[in-house]
């Protein structure tokens, strides 16, 4: 049958860092261990490569966008938009896509509004063109 096919393509060429927190230490050292093994983010399809071990930290500093925090002041130039979450109480038989349970919005499945730091530089049919935005 006939379709329409839509790919989204997104290059990032510099390294980028993910910070996580945890509740106890003890879940910091299986998450430092798990990390290792991640190779997408995202979408089935997607690709990235971890460069250096995981470690732990006291705190972040003040580079990192924050998820779940109010939104503020940002530069009128970003980007906002959601990113997809899960409740803490989702379970695997929810989110494995053969189980047939459904995740419900609002409930399993959360939005949160983030603002990117990046502007559009140009675009046109096949490309947009993004720089970050200097604070």
């Amino acid at each position: 049958g006939r379709t329409i096919a839509y790919r989204e393509y997104a290059q990032l060429a510099d390294t980028f860092d993910i910070a996580l927190q945890v509740q106890e230490d003890n879940h910091a050292a299986a998450l430092q261990n798990w990390l290792m093994h991640i190779n997408y983010l995202g979408k089935r399809g997607s690709f990235m490569q971890i460069q250096d071990v995981p470690h732990i930290m006291e705190r972040i500093d003040d580079g990192y966008i924050r998820i779940g925090e109010p939104i503020d002041d940002f530069p009128l130039d970003s980007i906002m938009t959601q990113l997809d979450d899960t409740d803490a109480e989702l379970t695997f038989e929810k989110a494995n896509i053969y189980s047939g349970k459904r995740i419900t919005l609002g409930k399993d499945r959360l939005l949160h509004h983030v603002v990117l730091p990046y502007r559009l530089v140009s675009s046109s049919r096949g490309y947009s063109h993004y720089e970050l935005v200097s604070s």
